[in-house]
């Protein structure tokens, strides 16, 4: 997998190109159209370039065609079409094209190609560019991951990183290739060291430990996280991902708590938190987290859900005219679940008047069902309720 941390630099590369070329003399016969191509490349404007481009007279005398193929092959480049791409950028070269970028060009399209050798015979050709073009380095990783070349993708991060220790892209990468070859170990160290640099965000911090987190590595991903806290106290994505990290720990009361603090900055995450409390069983402080739910309908059906887990049928009954106002009656399983709800208080002809009105085969048996044991309780009703 390529990073996109430099395609800018190769843009910018592009439009040096192409304004090397806007500002070279050139044939009076090509002043109309190949000019103009390259000042809109240099302008962004691709479509019209190669547009422009097609106008081109090449049947002039000493026509320049280094500097046809090279503005042919960034309108290429620009519209990812690889092969023509490499055509023109070969054509280029066999011109008598020199720059070393064009390699780096043609590498990409080589790379979109999955022609890999190809792309690392292009990349080999780069000169000192090397030295200071990451997305050079860049696909040279990509190259080693699309080959499933492990070894070499590790070697490759360790030498970019030594050469641009200032690209913090490059050491996230090789904390997540760690993860991916289920070095944990490894990769917390990593995390540990990419996380000492200066302008760390949340979302360095977030990531790290949700990859831990989903590779069971909680704990690890707890270490992190609450670092994060610490550092950025006000950014609910931080106390979402300690939620998942003390779920993943089977900590259902200490994940909603967490889920709860969060819901104090963004009020949306009350609903999850009220769920998460409705699981540990704390009914109390699912209701008063249910309470401060926004969506009338989401917090009619939550409210609903935590009184039959606490077998508060009474409640239940009493929300019906809430549930008809905001049309959650329409849903069958509301209104078996107020059947039922009847059922268990001992309003057995309420609870088949909504029996009745029930049409959903999967309810079928449940009705059935409840209907039986009404019928066995008729005559000794307190037994079952």
């Amino acid at each position: 997998m390529l990073l996109r941390s430099h395609p800018k630099r190769l843009c910018r590369a592009a439009l040096v190109l192409a304004a090397l070329y806007a500002t070279t003399p050139f044939a009076e016969e090509e002043a109309d159209y190949l000019g103009l191509a390259a000042l809109m490349i240099k302008d962004g404007q691709y479509l019209r370039a190669g547009e422009s481009l097609e106008k081109v007279d090449t049947s002039v005398k000493k026509f320049d065609w280094q500097r046809y193929h090279t503005l042919r092959g960034l309108v290429y480049q620009e519209q990812e079409l690889h092969q023509q791409t490499i055509d023109a950028f070969t054509a280029a070269q066999a011109a008598g094209q020199e720059d070393p970028i064009i390699n780096v060009y043609l590498a990409k399209a080589w790379f979109a190609l999955d022609e890999l050798e190809n792309a690392k015979a292009a990349l080999d050709n780069t000169g000192e560019l090397q030295q200071t073009l990451p997305a050079i380095w860049n696909l040279r990783i990509g190259i080693a991951l699309k080959d499933e070349d492990y070894p070499s993708a590790w070697t490759v991060l360790d030498q970019t990183i030594a050469l641009f220790p200032q690209e913090k892209a490059f050491q996230r990468q090789r904390f997540f290739l760690a993860m991916q070859l289920q070095l944990f170990k490894e990769a917390a160290a990593l995390g540990r060291a990419y996380l000492q640099q200066d302008n760390v965000d949340k979302a360095d911090y977030i990531a790290i430990a949700n990859a831990l987190t989903r590779s069971g590595e909680a704990e690890a991903a707890l270490e992190f996280l609450e670092q994060a806290r610490a550092l950025f106290p006000d950014k609910h994505e931080v106390y979402l991902a300690l939620g998942h990290a003390y779920l993943a720990l089977d900590q259902v009361h200490t994940a909603a708590a967490m889920l709860e603090a969060g819901a104090r900055i963004k009020p949306a995450m009350y609903k999850d938190a009220a769920e998460l409390y409705r699981r540990a069983n704390n009914i109390e402080r699912a209701l008063y987290l249910n309470a401060r739910v926004s969506d009338q309908a989401e917090k009619l059906k939550q409210r609903l859900a935590i009184f039959l887990e606490g077998l508060h049928y009474e409640q239940i009954v009493a929300m019906h005219d809430e549930l008809l106002r905001v049309k959650l009656m329409d849903d069958e399983n509301i209104r078996y679940a107020l059947a039922y709800s009847h059922y268990k208080t001992g309003d057995f002809e309420e609870a088949e008047t909504l029996l009745q009105t029930l049409t959903n085969p999967s309810l079928f048996r449940k009705s059935a069902e409840l209907r039986k044991s009404m019928a066995s309780c008729n005559d000794l009703r307190w037994l079952c309720l």
